[in-house]
């Protein structure tokens, strides 16, 4: 400790345990309370360190719920197209499908009108040679042969039609295939997105508990710290002193060795001690869990002084 020691105040005159055996003057009265007037201006320090980091790590705090909330709200837009394109997916093979429903019946129909030409095709040459048979005359030769050339380019017309349907198909079904694998690389560019921003989430949940563990680490180390710190000078002449509501009487010292002899009065008990300076001697008394401490910082001959420990609160 690096308080300066102040002398404790007298005790009070109808104390059994004090009465006879202080024999302190006036002048010394007056210089214990100018000093114990001068200790504690240090006690506001470390509650006020503490609170100030337990401000800044709520602010942490709120900082990564804000974080968190982003993130989810983040995830939820990409859901949100996802399902999006899954449904302009659907109305494309939907689509898809009608077309091919058309595209069939066009060809079958087609198949269906080729196959009446081919039958009226045949039933005109069999006309034509009934006619030939019958009529020797060269224009009306020319005639068949006219009509036969008008029945072939109808056909290949027709064949053209039937290609061009095909050529059709085809197209269309590399521009689905196209689209399917468009499709996919943004379902994977997604789903990657998603895989990192749930990482992310994990990530920073971890680090939150981590934080929630500090914290209370910090608000338990701050209970154990909160503790009061009464400084003492005590004179083997003084006999019996109240340090706090403890009772302190140096029985004898060893200043080359820096060893004294004291005893302790608290809860009706009386306790013998030896020690050496700067070692400090624990004991608990009644209603505490947390132990009161005395140290001895300095022995002199016939003469001591140190401070007792005590906690705040009672558990």
């Amino acid at each position: 400790m690096t308080q300066t020691p102040i002398n404790p105040p007298p005790p009070p005159v109808n104390d059994p345990m004090f009465r006879t055996l202080d024999k302190t003057g006036p002048l010394e009265k007056a210089l214990r309370k100018s000093k114990a007037s001068e200790g504690g201006k240090t006690h506001w320090i470390l509650p006020t360190i503490l609170f100030v980091c337990i401000l800044g790590l709520l602010a942490y705090i709120l900082y990564l719920h804000t974080e968190i909330s982003a993130q989810q709200d983040h995830l939820a837009t990409l859901d949100e197209g996802m399902d999006a394109t899954d449904t302009r997916l659907d109305q494309m093979e939907e689509t898809l499908y009608k077309t091919e429903d058309v595209l069939a019946a066009e060809i079958n129909k087609t198949g269906q009108a080729l196959t009446e030409l081919g039958i009226q095709q045949n039933r005109a040459v069999e006309r034509i040679r009934q006619d030939i048979t019958r009529k020797a005359d060269r224009e009306e030769v020319k005639t068949v042969e006219m009509q036969a050339q008008n029945l072939s380019t109808d056909v290949g017309t027709l064949k053209n039609n039937l290609t061009d349907v095909d050529t059709n198909v085809k197209q269309v079904d590399t521009k689905v295939e196209t689209l399917n694998e468009k499709v996919t690389e943004q379902a994977k560019t997604i789903e990657e997105q998603r895989q990192l921003i749930e990482s992310n989430i994990v990530n920073i949940n971890a680090t939150k508990n981590i934080l929630d563990d500090t914290r209370d680490s910090l608000i338990n180390l701050k209970t154990s710290l909160d503790r009061n710190y009464h400084v003492f000078q005590l004179d083997k002449k003084m006999g019996i002193i109240r340090v706090s509501d403890v009772g302190v009487r140096l029985k004898k010292t060893k200043d080359s060795k820096q060893e004294y002899e004291v005893e302790v009065f608290y809860d009706d008990q009386k306790m013998k001690k030896k020690g050496v300076a700067n070692v400090p001697i624990n004991f608990y008394k009644m209603g505490y869990r947390k132990h009161y401490e005395l140290v001895i910082s300095k022995v002199e001959k016939n003469k001591i002084q140190g401070y007792l420990s005590t906690p705040k609160v009672k558990d």
